[in-house]
């Protein structure tokens, strides 16, 4: 969004929302104008519920960043996560939504390989862990983001400290 590529984003964390309806609803409150107060629930079914929310993507670019994939797919035996939805439906929630503007990207942050089609090598991008460098200026930003101000010791809590 800094890079004005796009015009407005949205975040999913699949710990939290897994399944289509959970994740069309979290995006809905994101995305719509009517905010915190639209529902899937209001809609008889996800394509009636996914229109409003293609209509928007028309006026303005969107990146959608969807956290956590590995808390939906199945394990090595197939089996989904107890708490996980169909899959198939969710990755068909994907798919429609990529299909309501050419603007329109998904971002998967995964431990796991997608699944077809959203595996493609050519648009993989794998992230190792930060450097301790790389570490103090994100805590730096993050905490400047905030209003305060690191100081040698900072106290996150009773029993523990930050130190920068």
């Amino acid at each position: 969004m800094r890079l004005r590529r796009f015009k407005r984003a949205a975040f999913v964390s699949l710990e939290e929302y897994t399944d289509a309806r959970s994740v069309l609803d979290c995006l809905g409150r994101q995305l719509l104008p009517e905010g915190e107060k639209w529902s899937v629930a209001q809609y008889p079914d996800l394509k009636q519920a996914l229109q409003p929310i293609e209509r928007t993507f028309a006026d303005r670019s969107t990146i959608i960043v969807v956290d956590n994939l590995e808390s939906v797919l199945p394990d090595r035996s197939g089996r989904l996560p107890p708490s996980a939805g169909p899959v198939e439906e969710f990755f068909d929630l994907c798919r429609q939504l990529l299909k309501a503007d050419p603007s329109t990207r998904i971002v998967f942050t995964s431990r796991e390989t997608l699944p077809a089609p959203f595996n493609k090598k050519s648009c993989e991008r794998k992230l190792g862990p930060l450097t301790p460098d790389d570490a103090i200026k994100l805590v730096n930003h993050v905490l400047a983001q905030q209003g305060l101000i690191p100081t040698r010791t900072m106290p996150l809590t009773k029993n523990r400290t930050l130190l920068i």
